[in-house]
């Protein structure tokens, strides 16, 4: 039979203890714990197999006691006199990262070093957090799902332009919300895999409009006429109801700017526009950072404001607008891999491309506990030209292309959470693309290629608890309309049309169920479609599973599993009969038909993390398989590449595995982060009447340190290997010799007062003997005192001219040789106001 215990616990002046533990013990094994009532009450029940022999009371400031089983007595008065505790002198430091709950609590101050200037500066040192090129943050391998300044979403998927430009000396500490559901009314009924990122300001920054203007002017050491600028000016007010934040940039040092305002993130769910099938004016990419190759005029504008209603409703306005001028000179070679005979193309390309670039949004939410409702209007326009002179094969080519775009889309989402965890969706989104694009041809003809598209979509979805889990049921239906118009020297210069339109309704049934670590979702949609082109119809039901599977092993260990099958259609982009130039020298024309492809996918990702000693670690499989893919038949003709769909159809493979570990230390305020991925690709190709199997292999590894061992250096360092290769899995057919491509940067930092020095060194290089070797060093210093910096620097020290790389593609090898930017001389002045 259970035993019981119960009684009071006062203190000397018999007045209640509330908080006192009250433990039960078997000799030094407890068995049994609780704490006192407000009334200092207690009352506790063993269990039956348990043997006890005595009971425990401690409270902090306070005597311990402990007093046998045999001398106590229920109902008895416990009284607990006050001690006095002589404490010896410790030294206290702030704990770098703390848990509450599910939210993760970073301490600015211990990871910002005195090089850091912006927020995104220190999340790059928080164990845990990758700050991407792009602007782009991830948790622990997962893209975050909001970026929040004081718990206002003011930027949508546009958050570089806050990470990137808030000085990390006004933030106090950023908060990382685990499995965070941004929708109030679906916190614990919908789960999220996704966390969001908080950033808590210093209280002197809020309701206080800051200002911060740089100003910066030099030139180049091996162009005397070539003048340098680079300039920002910006406000920011951040309190409870408003925030702003507004902005001017330019610059013509290379850097990249334009990624501050472009939707890196979760704002792509309500993205509906499409792609043209006229391409920019661009080159291959060598590889290298964007600084040192890049010849660009870029200036970009953007305001962002963001208000909360008297209701909490929030209400937000974004518009921005990129004007840039960019310069083209490259030289290289392409062999492709799936043409017969003579596959090899020379090119020598000089050219400028122009974007002018205009975004703006109008969001509305209303996010409560109980309803949520959201309306998004997305609107864009450009005026993109390139124009050029080409070398192809040696012979002299004129280049001009103007790939406009245009579209329109209103996006709504309304949510009623009901009793017994019960809710209803609603949702609604309608948008219209218009891209027409001109391009001059490698003959000198030109081609017009214009695309209309309109699609709308609305469902309906009803979600209520069953037997404790979650059943939902999604029905909608979606419209596309395509309109294609093609006039290019093969359709006689005529205007000839192609049409394509697709309605589809759908019936999801949902399965969800959590408990104890374990959470599931299971779906089956079931899509029926009805498509027609100018020529055909088609009647088509597909059966669609996703099933998705999570489990924590512990609070620091979680794995997730996912399998999702897809029958894609295929629109007119690549499907259009009408013969299309995607530029000067690239030629599609597509299988006439109603195409589609089927997928698999099948992922899987562990993750562990150890807050109170700083480990982060994720890793994942993707298996990915592509079916009825139709094989295309290439040729070449006077360096003109011709493509068109055949009648084989094919399938491919691809295995992607990644992996990342970060661990930060107390010594030095190091950080030391590694990240490995490797992806096959398993494929065939079609050579002249034979189809032959080929495999790409691609890997990579980063390794990166941070560190500050002394009070007056700091240290960021790391080091890149990119590994491929290409070949044929019968041997039947040519293959390539691994490239490997390395890539080691260090920096070290020296400080002395208000006084910094930046030294800079990087290296590129490969295991090709004919691929150069390639170095930069850059210097800087800069005197920082309060709101005010000046900055002097010098980069590419040594004046590099030229980069040469080989790279191996699923269909071809391609060796470019890439002018550099000179060495250049840059002094800035820095107000933060």
């Amino acid at each position: 039979m259970a035993q019981t215990f119960s009684g009071r616990v006062v203190d000397e002046d018999a007045e209640p203890l509330q908080g006192v533990s009250v433990i039960l013990l078997n000799g030094k094994r407890a068995v049994k714990f609780s704490r006192t009532d407000k009334d200092g009450s207690f009352h506790l029940a063993a269990p039956a197999t348990a043997k006890v022999d005595s009971i425990r009371f401690t409270q902090v400031g306070r005597e311990r006691m402990a007093i046998g089983v045999a001398d106590f007595a229920n109902g008895q008065i416990v009284r607990l006199s006050r001690k006095v505790f002589e404490l010896k002198e410790v030294k206290v430091k702030p704990q770098k990262i703390r848990q509450d709950g599910d939210t993760l609590n970073y301490l600015v101050s211990q990871f910002m070093q005195k090089q850091d200037r912006s927020i995104a500066d220190v999340l790059a040192k928080m164990p845990g957090i990758t700050v991407n090129p792009s602007g782009q943050i991830e948790y622990n391998g997962t893209p975050i799902n909001k970026f929040y300044i004081e718990g206002m979403d003011m930027a949508g998927g546009k958050y570089a332009m806050l990470s990137e430009n808030l000085d990390a000396r006004k933030v106090k500490k950023v908060q990382v919300m685990e499995n965070h559901q941004p929708i109030r009314a679906l916190r614990d009924i919908k789960f999220s895999e996704q966390a969001a990122v908080n950033i808590v300001l210093r209280d002197d920054v809020k309701t206080t409009w800051q200002g911060v203007a740089h100003l910066g002017a030099g030139a180049s050491l091996q162009e005397p006429e070539k003048m340098l600028y680079d300039e920002k000016l910006m406000e920011m007010f951040f309190a409870r109801r408003m925030q702003s934040v507004s902005m001017y940039k330019s610059t013509n040092t290379g850097k990249d700017i334009e990624h501050e305002i472009s939707d890196i993130g979760y704002g792509k769910n309500n993205e509906r526009s499409v792609s043209g099938l006229v391409s920019r004016l661009s080159m291959n990419s060598p590889n290298l950072s964007d600084s040192r190759y890049t010849f660009n005029n870029t200036h970009i504008l953007a305001t962002n404001w963001s208000f909360l209603t008297p209701k909490k409703n929030t209400l937000r306005l974004q518009a921005t607008a990129l004007f840039d001028r960019q310069k083209y000179q490259q030289y290289g070679q392409t062999v492709y891999t799936n043409v017969d005979g003579d596959s090899l193309v020379s090119e020598e390309r000089s050219g400028r491309a122009f974007r002018r670039q205009y975004t703006a949004e109008l969001m509305y939410q209303a996010n409560h506990d109980k309803t949520f409702t959201e309306n998004t209007l997305k609107g864009y326009i450009d005026f993109d030209s390139g124009a050029g002179r080409y070398l192809l094969n040696g012979r002299g080519i004129s280049q001009m292309v103007e790939p406009r775009k245009m579209y329109v889309s209103d996006a709504v989402k309304s949510i009623v959470s009901l009793s017994r965890g019960r809710s209803v969706t609603l949702n609604g989104a309608v948008a219209y693309n218009y891209l027409p694009g001109k391009l001059l041809l490698f003959n000198g003809n030109r081609e017009t290629a214009d695309l209309h598209q309109m699609d709308a979509e609305a469902s309906v979805a009803f979600r209520h608890r069953m037997a404790g889990f979650y059943m939902s049921y999604l029905l909608g239906g979606r419209m596309e309309q395509q309109r294609l118009s093609v006039s290019n020297y093969l359709t006689g210069d005529s205007l000839r049309k192609d049409r394509y339109a697709a309605y589809n309704i759908f019936i999801t049934p949902n399965f969800s169920y959590k408990h104890a670590g374990f959470s599931a979702d299971v779906a089956l949609k079931l899509d029926g479609y009805y498509r027609k082109d100018r020529n055909n119809t088609q009647w088509r039901v597909s059966v669609e599973p996703n099933v998705s599977l999570s489990y924590d092993f512990n609070a620091r260990l979680q794995m997730t599993a996912r399998y999702f099958y897809v029958w894609a259609p295929q629109d007119l982009a690549s499907t259009t009969g009408l013969p299309v130039f995607s530029d000067y020298r690239r030629f599609f024309r597509g299988q006439e038909g109603l195409e589609a492809t089927r997928s698999h996918s099948l992922m899987s990702t562990l993750k562990y993390r150890d807050v109170v000693n700083g480990w982060f670690a994720n890793a994942s499989i993707m298996y990915y398989t592509t079916l009825d893919t139709r094989m295309m038949e290439s040729r070449l003709k006077d360096g003109v590449y011709y493509s068109s769909f055949t009648d084989w159809l094919t399938h491919s493979h691809l295995l992607t595995v990644r992996g990342e570990f970060s661990k930060s230390f107390d010594w030095a305020s190091s950080l030391l982060s590694l990240r490995a991925s490797r992806t096959q690709n398993e494929y065939y190709m079609l050579l002249g009447s034979a189809c032959r199997p080929f495999r790409t292999v691609s890997s990579s590894l980063l390794l990166s340190l941070s560190m500050r061992p002394v009070s007056w250096l700091s240290i960021d360092t790391y080091g890149r290997l990119i590994n491929s290769r290409m070949e044929s899995r019968k041997g039947n057919a040519p293959s390539a010799d691994p490239v490997r491509f390395f890539n080691e940067r260090l920096s070290l930092f020296f400080f002395l007062g208000d006084w910094q020095l930046n030294c800079v060194g990087e290296f590129y290089h490969g295991n090709d003997k004919s691929v150069s070797f390639t170095h930069f060093s850059d210097v800087s210093v800069s005197y920082r005192h309060r709101a005010f910096e000046f900055v002097l620097s010098l980069n590419n020290l040594f004046g590099m001219q030229e980069y040469r790389r080989r790279a191996i593609g699923s269909t071809s090898f391609s060796y470019t040789e890439t002018i550099l930017r000179p060495r250049e001389i840059l002094a800035k002045v820095i107000f933060n106001m």
